[in-house]
């Protein structure tokens, strides 16, 4: 069994994991603060996201990845900070970049879960016509945002 390591997250503890559809990729979230992007193909770290949160990340998901390999991923702390985080791979010098967006500020305090529906030929969603719907639930409230093509809060 192969482990997945980097030195520059040694002392930090893993908070939140998830794993792309395909199987490709795992983000995981930490106590620090910070989001990273793995390559289980190669078993290496493809990218961290260094401060998108100021305190623990207590989930991460990933809900989109195209064949340009861009993947979209939301993460949360229980402040109610959420962000969304597109990793885009380089087509000239390779690697990865990331570029987070501020979703909440704090209206999502204690968020416990982050619940992502993605899109399926076989299972066309029926609540609306966005391509991936993500939910996501605090101490008193649940949002439902449209995530594709789009970012939109619906309710």
């Amino acid at each position: 069994m192969k482990s997945l390591k980097d030195d520059s997250l040694q002392d930090n503890k893993v908070t939140c994991l998830d794993v792309s559809e395909d199987g490709g990729f795992l983000i995981s979230g930490y106590r620090g603060g910070q989001v990273a992007l793995w390559d289980l193909v190669g078993y290496k770290l493809i990218k961290i996201a260094p401060d998108p949160h100021t305190t623990e990340v207590i989930n991460a998901k990933i809900y989109h990845m195209d064949d340009n390999e861009t993947l979209l991923a939301v993460s949360s702390e229980e402040s109610g900070r959420v962000q969304h985080l597109k990793f885009t791979k380089k087509s000239f010098l390779g690697g990865y970049s990331v570029e987070p967006q501020l979703l909440f500020k704090q209206r999502l305090k204690f968020t416990s879960g982050i619940v992502v529906q993605r899109h399926s030929e076989l299972y066309p969603n029926k609540f609306c016509e966005a391509s991936s719907l993500t939910a996501f639930a605090a101490a008193n409230e649940i949002v439902v945002c449209a995530m594709r093509p789009k970012i939109k809060e619906l309710f």
